[in-house]
């Protein structure tokens, strides 16, 4: 009788984890842009800062500093309108997937390179108060 029941219990548990619904790769790529696409005011924001900043800056070592700050800035900026402005995805099933399967590469280091040049920037920044 006790394998009966955990033969059951153990059925149940299966067919109960079949049953959650995974998310779709494409709802998960979107995801990743919209976490971070609010950030972006951010950077702007932050890019002003530092090159106000810059421009009271004495020190040769600190202006190079700034600039590479700003310049990671930037390009985590530029990442973010071009990952945007090519997103462009397939119909064809098996095509879509690829495209998907890629598109969550180039988005997950959209979101690393702009997260990474905030805190870039935000260190710099309280830094020199």
């Amino acid at each position: 009788m006790k394998i009966i029941i955990h033969f059951v219990f153990i059925s149940l548990l299966i067919v109960l984890s079949g049953c959650k619904q995974q998310i779709p790769l494409e709802d998960q790529v979107i995801a990743i842009h919209d976490e971070v696409m609010p950030k972006m005011g951010q950077i702007h924001a932050s890019i002003k800062s530092i090159k106000a900043l810059k421009l009271e800056s004495n020190s040769e070592i600190d202006s190079k500093v700034l600039d590479q700050v700003i310049l990671q800035l930037e390009k985590a900026d530029d990442g973010m309108m071009e990952w945007m402005s090519a997103w462009n995805v397939p119909t064809e099933k098996v095509k879509k997937a690829e495209y998907l399967a890629k598109e969550m590469i180039r988005v997950t280091k959209v979101k690393k390179d702009i997260l990474t040049s905030i805190a870039a920037a935000d260190s710099v920044l309280k830094n020199h108060k």
